[in-house]
């Protein structure tokens, strides 16, 4: 299972086995194949962080 808020990427090697490739942080710019042109900023793929925490079950 990933860390909260972290992009892992994973390629398929042989047509039969995933292998982990990378893990990028919220504070990361990511670069993955076949996108190596296109810069990721990892911590604009999550939403922002609550100022307020909120607890499961309760309504904001």
């Amino acid at each position: 299972m990933p860390y909260s808020r972290t992009l892992e990427t994973l390629a398929l090697r042989d047509g039969r086995w995933w292998v982990d490739t990378g893990a990028f942080g919220e504070a990361d710019v990511a670069r993955v194949p076949p996108f190596e042109e296109v810069e990721i900023p990892v911590g604009r793929l999550f939403l922002p962080r609550s100022a307020t925490p909120v607890t499961p079950g309760e309504e904001g």
